[in-house]
Formats: structure tokens, sequence, C-alpha cells
């Protein structure tokens, strides 16, 4: 038998010996040069010299010994204790940071990979910032040892300081932070336990960290200056732990997912607001079934301390009305107050900082400060005192401006429980990173503003603050992040330190959150579902995007920390401006408009499967002057002629009549998708093919009966199209497309 071996060229021999030398003589030049001239900028570039013959080297030996990976195999010992010792796994480590910055990014920091830089922000809107790390209480981890993975050289402009908090002090409520080792990124290529922050400066440092005791940690604490190492292990001993089963979430009824952001020019007619709602506008609207009132502070508030409703302070439509109608037909609401008017900026900001996206704060308050948040909080207040349900408001939180605003104009009057509002949510994308630091808020920060707007911090703002101040049953929603769950655990983290625990009606003991909804927004595209999306990308159908994964994350971190509550999506949607980079795709088949229509049929079905409590979309019409500009023309109804539903407000419209009740019960098969919702043991099937290039297929129902009844979307109709057809022994089979039908027995 011949074996087969590799026979190297002999240039590529060569080239290793050169490379090897050069990384040789590299060290011994940077050696020198370090002692003679002690100069930063030459070590800088010895550094950097080095560090690229590092790489090339690395990847010489890896092409010779055919290992690509640089994980550590390190595995735990189970100890006769019972106890694991070793490298804690990663997947027992929740880490988050509190900047603008992605989960996986952060992950990268545990994953045993020492070759790969890590970094969590490229323009940090968070200067210095922190990365949490925190540990699952059920470990019972002992810390015994942390090292660094020193990859890239000095960190030039300030080095990386290390909290422990103890579990210990979590349990007594003084969240104590004790220093551990400062990085500072000296020590090159290989891994350290830091520095003595006792010792340590930026002229001192060799000093040593050793730890001097295991450590009970709960926390450990990064504060960040720029940048991270390439490598965090923590060595220690830990108790068996299983991670929490998938959570199998609650179904909500399909016509939760067809809600609609508005305007409220969408709703009244602008050139007569005093008539109230607009006939011909309602009824372009009422195939939805919940609205995001997607309003401003000024609204309200017109100037500092002066309320006024209906008619309201800026753009005097009447508020209590058109709420009243909305409530009436059976249609929820959710008012989103957000924008900073121009008198709380002008007290609060330097004219050079001033915006309306800008945190409600002073701009030197501090962020994880619940007092920084007055203003705000009585806004909420004022709200839910008049559109909630109690109707045992103080008087002196009643005043409103009587004196109308305009000749003829109906006056303001005092009004308390109304009873028309069912949720309340604290602001719109309160990470919204594209506006500045002044606009932008972490998890703990935001923590802070929700509970100062929630119960005003648990009462101790005192009367007239947060909305279950004024009504206990409205139902407080977190303002659509535009991040991952890494921000919701900042917001968890703070309510623990800050909020503490309390008892839920099952007698368990759960964090006292201020909130009673989680809610994000996604945006299905070709970068990744995010609103990152640029010239080259498109909006994609939500099967092929990564919203599944996304809405899993969500839906865990409430099973496992927030006690399962309802989570929902407050904006998602397409374009259909041809250029927008998140617009829905033509295909062989469909129009623009018709896939609008189509994907968003299919989104509603996928995040009924999934568990999600309810969606709006966004929105109910184009911006004005429409551009290609991404949500710029996302509008379901066609306001420039005449207020008349696309496709997209038909189809829904279609399938709220059809089956707004059911509730998913469970899927038949994927490709085609094929689903099952029930209402009062009576079935209904949805058929499509989860694509997006035309496809079709073909599919047999077992449906035991001799007629179906098979429902398609018409366009510019109320209701679907209806077939009575009939069966084959009981089975019906069906040509799929990438617009979903459905089937009923007959």
């Amino acid at each position: 038998m011949k074996l087969n071996t590799f026979k190297p060229h002999p240039f590529l021999i060569f080239g290793l010996v050169l490379v090897l030398c050069g990384f040789t003589f590299l060290e011994v030049k940077h050696n020198a040069s370090t002692k003679i001239m002690k100069g930063q900028a030459i070590e800088k570039i010895a550094r950097l010299t080095q560090d690229r013959a590092f790489v090339l080297l690395r990847e010489t030996r890896q092409f010779f010994s055919g290992n690509q990976g640089g994980a550590s195999n390190d595995d735990p010992v189970l100890l006769p204790s019972g106890r694991y010792k070793g490298i804690l796994p990663s997947e027992f480590i929740q880490a988050y940071h509190l900047s603008h910055s992605k989960q996986q990014d952060v992950l990268k920091l545990f994953d045993g990979d020492v070759d790969n830089s890590v970094v969590l922000d490229w323009t940090p809107l968070v200067k210095p910032s922190e990365l949490w790390v925190r540990i699952p209480e059920e470990l019972e981890f002992n810390l015994e040892n942390m090292e660094f993975y020193d990859g890239n050289g000095d960190i030039v402009k300030g080095a990386m300081r290390t909290y422990f908090v103890r579990r210990s002090a979590v349990a007594d409520g003084t969240w104590k932070r004790e220093q551990g080792p400062v990085f500072d990124g000296k020590d090159f290529r290989e891994w350290t336990t830091g520095k003595d922050p006792l010792s340590w400066s930026p002229e001192n440092t060799d000093a040593r960290y050793t730890l001097p005791e295991a450590i009970d940690v709960a926390y450990i604490i990064f504060k960040i200056d720029t940048h991270v190492p390439n490598e965090i292990r923590l060595t220690g001993n830990w108790l068996p732990y299983k991670e929490p089963a998938p959570h199998v979430p609650e179904m909500a009824p399909i016509g939760n997912m067809l809600g609609m952001v508005i305007l409220w020019p969408d709703v009244v007619d602008p050139r007569n607001v005093w008539d109230g709602v607009a006939e011909h506008k309602w009824e372009a609207l009422k195939g939805y079934t919940c609205f995001r009132d997607y309003t401003d502070w000024k609204t309200f508030e017109g100037k500092e301390g002066e309320f006024s409703y209906e008619p309201s302070a800026w753009g005097g439509a009447l508020r209590d009305t058109y709420y009243q109608r909305m409530h009436d037909e059976g249609k929820e609401v959710m008012v989103c107050p957000q924008k900073v008017p121009d008198w709380f900026q002008e007290a609060n900001y330097p004219p050079e900082q001033r915006g309306e996206s800008n945190v409600p704060k002073a701009w030197d308050a501090d962020g994880e400060d619940w007092k920084s948040y007055e203003k705000v909080a009585h806004l909420y207040y004022r709200i839910s005192a008049r559109y909630g349900r109690n109707k045992d408001i103080p008087e002196e939180f009643l005043s409103v401006k009587e004196k109308p605003f305009y000749p003829n104009q109906p006056a303001n009057k005092p009004k308390a429980g109304l009873g028309t509002v069912q949720y309340m949510q604290v602001d719109n994308e309160p990470d919204r990173y594209w506006h500045g630091r002044q606009a932008y808020q972490n998890g703990r920060e935001y923590a802070a503003r929700s509970s100062a707007c929630y119960d005003g911090h648990k009462g101790k703002m005192g009367p007239g603050y947060g909305v279950k101040t004024a009504d206990p049953s409205m139902q407080v929603v977190v303002g659509g992040l535009v991040g991952d769950i890494g921000f919701m655990r900042g917001m968890i983290d703070w309510s623990k330190e800050n909020r503490g625990y309390k008892l839920n009606d099952k007698g368990q003991k759960v964090v006292d959150l201020p909130f009673d909804i989680i809610d994000y927004h996604v945006y299905h595209n070709t970068a990744n579902s995010t609103q990152d999306q640029q010239a080259n990308t498109t909006g994609i159908c939500p099967e092929l995007s990564t919203a599944t994964e996304r809405a899993k994350d969500f839906l865990q971190l409430s099973y496992e920390e927030c006690g399962g509550m309802p989570v929902q999506i407050s904006e998602t949607g397409y374009d259909i401006h041809p250029e927008s980079p998140q617009r829905a795709m033509a295909t062989p088949t469909r129009s623009i408009l018709q896939t609008q229509a189509d994907w968003g049929i299919r989104a509603a079905l996928l995040y009924a499967r999934l568990g999600i409590y309810r969606i709006y979309t966004y929105m109910a019409t184009d911006v004005t002057n429409p551009s290609s500009g991404k949500y710029s023309t996302s509008g379901e109804i066609d306001k420039v002629n005449g207020y008349k539903r696309r496709p997209a407000a038909d189809f829904k419209a279609q399938l709220n009549k059809l089956m707004g009740s059911y509730t998913y019960k469970k899927t038949l098969n994927t490709d085609p998708a094929v689903d099952v919702y029930e209402l009062n043991k009576n079935e209904i099937y949805v058929l499509w093919i989860p694509d997006q290039v035309s496809r079709t297929g073909e599919y047999e129902l077992s449906l035991g009966t001799d007629k179906a009844v098979v429902h398609s979307f018409v366009e510019g109709a109320d209701e679907m199209k209806k077939e009575t057809v009939m069966t084959k022994n009981g089975k019906l089979k069906i040509i799929v497309t990438e617009t979903p039908v459905f089937v009923s027995r007959q």
C-alpha cells in the first residue's frame, strides 16, 4: 500500500524560514528599541509589526497542522464534592455591554478564540462604558482566577478596570463594588491576570494582580475606556447547573398581529380637526385591531405645566373623541409620547446640544438616577389619569388650559378615568444611537427613566408621578428597542439593584420590574433584521430573515427573568419605493404592492406561531412628500388617492374577518408551510411557500370531510374569496404559492 505524503515546495519552506527568522528579529529589535528609547510611539510601531508577523506565523503553522481553530478545549473536572472546577464554560456567562454594540460581539470575549480581536463599538457613544458579566445565581460560582489574553498590544488611551460584586452584596442590597485587576494591554500575546489597581499607573505597569481569595461572585463589571482583550477566562468552581428548557409561550389570537402605528392626521381631517374622526379615514383603518398612537410630548403639554387634550396643544386634534371611537369599536390603544418639547430643551440643554430626540432629563443629570426624570414622569401620570380607568384623581392634577387656542374652538375641560387607553409606552426607541449621546440611553439609564414613569419609582417621587400611580390597571410597555436582549438585561439588573423584588400572583419572588410588556422593533431585511439598512440592502421575507432567532431570544429572556410577561413588536413593515433599502421585492408573479401584502400577512403568521403577543405595523400612511429613504413609503393606506386601502390593508382586514379570534395550534409542514389555527374546536389550515422567488408547491390536506372551503385574498374587497371544493376520500390536494391560502372544513 502506497501512502500519499505531502511534499512542500522548496519556496514554501524558504518562506516559512523567513517568517520565523523575521519574527525573531522583530522581537529582538523590539526589545532593544524599548530598552534604549522607551518611546511610546516606537514601542507601538514595533508591537504592530510584531503582531503582523505573529499572524503570519500562526497561519503558517495552522496550514501544516490542519488546525484552523483557536478555541480552548479545557473541560471542567467534576470534584468528589459534586462541584465542577475549571474554566467556566461560556454558556454559563451572561454578558452585555452598556453601549451600542451587538450581543454576538460581546460573547466573542468568552468563546475561547484568543486570535480574534474584539471590537464592541466602532463609534462608542458611552465613554467610559461598562461591560457587565453576570453569573446565574444557581451556579454559586466561586471565582479563583481571572485572566485576560492580550492580543493587540498597548491600550493607548486608557486601561480597562475591573470590579466584583459578590452574591452576598446582592443579597443584602448594597451591591458593593470591589476593585479587581487593571488590564492595560502591555502583556503582548500572552495570558495575564492584570495589574494591581492600587499600584498601577501608566508609568508603573509591572504591579501584577493576584486574587487574594476565592470570591462568591455574582457580577464582574469591566469599565472600558477604549479597547478590550481578545479573550477573558474565568476559573473557579461551581454547582451543577442545567439551563432552563426553551419556553413555550401562551399563544395570542392572530388578530393581535394586525395592529397599526398611526399619527393623528391618519384619524382626523387636519383642515377641520374639530369635527372629530374623519369617517373616510376611519373606514380605511377599521380592519386593524389595535393602534399605537405615535405622538409627541408637546401634544399634551404645549407649555410647561399647561395641559391640553381636547383639543390637543399641538395639532388641535380631539383626542378624547377619537380614543373613545376606537374604544367603542373594540380597538385597543397604546399611547407613545416621544420627542421633548422646545420649552424642555431650552431649560435643560445648552443650545448646541438641543434636539427633540434628546433624553428627557437635564444634560448634566445622572442618567441612572430616577430623580432625573421628574417632568416626564408627571406627563405619564397626567395621560394615565385622564384616559385610564381610575376616576379618583386629585383635583390638582386635572387642571387644563381651558382657554381655546383658536376662535370657535371648543375649550378643554378637566376629566379623569375615561377608560379609553389600555397601554402606555415609555418613549420610542430609547437606544436610538444614530442621534448621538444626548438622545441615546443604555439599559440601566432607561430603567431609571422607566421606573420614574412606571410608578414614580415605587412612589418615592410622591403623588402625581408615574402611570401606575394614576391607574394601577394601565399596562406599561418598554419603548420599542432596536437592540437585542443585552439592553433588557441592563434594565433587569438596574431593577434588581434599585427596585428589589416582590411577590407575584403565584406567591413567587420576582424582580420588581418597571414595565409590564417587553417591546422591540424589527425590520426584516438583508442587514440581518436591524435598522442598519444601507443603499445596497433590501427587505426580505420574514421566514428568510433572522426574525425567528431574535423573537426566541426575547421570549426566552421573558420566561427566565421577567416572569413570562408578554413580548410584542411595535414596529415592523416594508417600503414600496423601488429604491428603498427596506423595500418589499417584486417577484416574477407579484408586484411590490402585492409582495408588501404577502410578507405582512406572513410576518403575522410567523409571530403568532412563535408566541409574540402583539404586532404593530409601521405605518398607516406614507410620510408627506415621500422619498426613497427607509420607512418613507411603508404606508398600507394610500392617502394621496383618498385614503384607499393598499393590498396590505385589504389582506389584513380580510384575515381579521375570517379568523381574528383564532390562535395557532400546531405546524404540520415547513415547506410548504402548513399551520393549523383553532377556535372552539373549529380549525382553519393556512398554507404558503416561505420563499420570495414565486415558487409553488403541492400539499395534500387530510380533512376527513367530503367538502372543504378554500379562502383566498382579493384586492379591493372586505372579505376573502370563498370556493367550496370536493375532497377525495377526505383529502384535498392544493397548489400552494407564496401568498397564503386558508382552508376550512365543510
